[in-house]
């Protein structure tokens, strides 16, 4: 397949990046290098430094089609940076995907892969199932859902198929972002006071992205609707305390914690998040 991937240099997008070439896809990148410095790419990932902003960039993606499918992975995926500059959110995550979907129908593309997020259902009951109405507490998630939204009815529409991917906190070593992303910068300026938002008890979802992404592979080979969604999670919780344990045994350091007064950790922040995977799950069985 010819595959057009947005975010293809970020945490995930690079991941799956490299497992699209491993499988003998030919991908195409198209990435603005938000999230840190070009990284190598596999031999024969072509490289486009762009913003799915700018029509023109899409449009020179797009000299490289046609595409089998778009693998939409490119956001502005921090919940505290969207209630400070909630504009930002919108136009990298509702916008640019409309600008996306656009494309995709203007040039015939078959397919469209979009990453959302747990966030899409705010402060729901636990586990969460795909059928939960959207209830966002956060400007980041309110982003997605309206963009999920935009993607099912081009879907529907304009007659191509879309997966919807609802992620849970997906973890892995080259993370920039999240949690332990976060406590482990602190603990390489500070090892014997470790400052934690919130009061340690939230507890949340967190998957490895290489289990992710196989989750992934499963919905694209095996889904059959024409707009699928699916939770892609662990199925259990772990909680912030837990984790800031775990990160501490894996940088052999016992610094003291200081936590927050209340729960959560930030605005916007839930406090407790459990997607329900057995649709995912389901399908595997297939």
């Amino acid at each position: 397949m010819n595959i057009l991937l947005t975010g293809g240099a970020g945490f995930i997008g690079y991941q799956w990046c490299r497992r699209l070439a491993a499988k003998g896809h030919k991908v195409v990148v198209l990435d603005n290098l938000s999230a840190g410095p070009k990284p190598k790419f596999p031999a024969g990932v072509r490289f486009i430094k762009g913003d799915i902003l700018r029509p023109d960039d899409v449009s020179r993606a797009f000299e490289f089609g046609p595409f089998d499918r778009i693998d939409h992975l490119a956001a502005e995926s921090s919940v505290p940076l969207s209630s400070k500059s909630p504009l930002s959110g919108f136009e990298n995550n509702v916008l640019g995907t409309v600008y996306l979907l656009e494309a995709c129908r203007l040039h015939h593309v078959p397919e469209f892969l979009f990453t959302s997020s747990s966030t899409v259902y705010g402060r729901a009951a636990v586990p969460t199932p795909e059928e939960a109405p959207f209830s966002p507490a956060s400007n980041y998630g309110a982003s997605k859902a309206a963009a999920e939204c935009y993607v099912m009815s081009y879907a529907r529409i304009y007659g191509f198929r879309a997966r919807i991917l609802r992620l849970a906190n997906i973890i892995g070593p080259t993370a920039t972002k999240g949690v332990m992303a976060e406590l482990r910068a602190k603990l390489s300026k500070n090892r014997k006071m470790l400052k934690i938002l919130g009061d340690g008890t939230q507890a949340k979802s967190f998957l490895p992205v290489e289990d992710a992404l196989d989750l992934f592979e499963i919905v694209l080979e095996k889904s059959t609707e024409s707009v699928g969604i699916y939770n892609i999670g662990s199925g259990k919780m772990t909680t912030i305390r837990e984790i800031a344990d775990a990160v501490c045994r894996d940088m052999d350091c016992h610094p003291v914690y200081a936590f927050s007064k209340t729960r959560g950790g930030w605005s916007g922040d839930v406090e407790e998040m459990n997607l329900s995977v057995k649709k995912v799950a389901e399908l595997k069985k297939r």
